[in-house]
C-alpha cells in the first residue's frame, strides 16, 4: 500500500490574469528539488468583474486524484483581488516516507503537522 503524505498547500498570489511564466518556474522547481513533489497543481483566476475560473495545472495520467477541489478554489477565489491569480499547489514531502514507515511498523502515527511561516521565529 501506498502512503502519502504529510501533505501541504501553498498559495502563491499574482497580479494579473494571464497564467505567468513564473507560475512554470515554480512549479518546476518543486518538481525538481529533492524531499517534495507535487500532487495537485491549479491556478486560479480572477477577472475584472469578480468571476473565478481554475485551471487545472497537473498532469494526473498516473490515476492521482486530485486533493484541490471546487470548494478550495471558492475559498481561494474570495482571498484574491480584481484582475490577479493564484497558483495553489498540494506537495507531498517525500522525504518522510522511509522514516514514516518506521514509524507504522512500530504502530505510531503521525498526529499534526504545523507550518511556522517565514518570520515568525520567537
Amino acid at each position: 500500500m501506498t502512503h502519502v503524505g504529510p501533505c501541504e498547500l501553498l498559495v502563491i498570489v499574482f497580479p494579473g490574469t494571464e497564467v505567468p511564466t513564473s507560475a512554470t518556474a515554480v512549479l518546476h522547481s518543486v518538481d525538481t528539488s529533492e524531499g517534495v513533489r507535487t500532487v495537485d497543481a491549479i491556478m486560479i483566476v480572477k477577472d475584472g468583474t469578480g468571476q473565478v475560473r481554475a485551471e487545472n495545472l497537473t498532469d494526473r495520467r498516473g490515476a492521482e486524484k486530485p486533493t484541490i477541489n471546487a470548494a478550495d478554489v471558492g475559498d481561494i477565489g474570495v482571498l484574491l483581488a480584481p484582475h490577479s491569480s493564484a497558483l495553489a499547489l498540494v506537495v507531498e514531502h517525500t522525504w518522510t516516507q522511509k522514516p514514516m514507515e518506521a514509524v507504522r511498523d512500530t504502530g505510531g502515527a503521525l498526529v499534526a503537522s504545523i507550518r511556522i511561516p517565514v518570520g515568525s521565529g520567537g
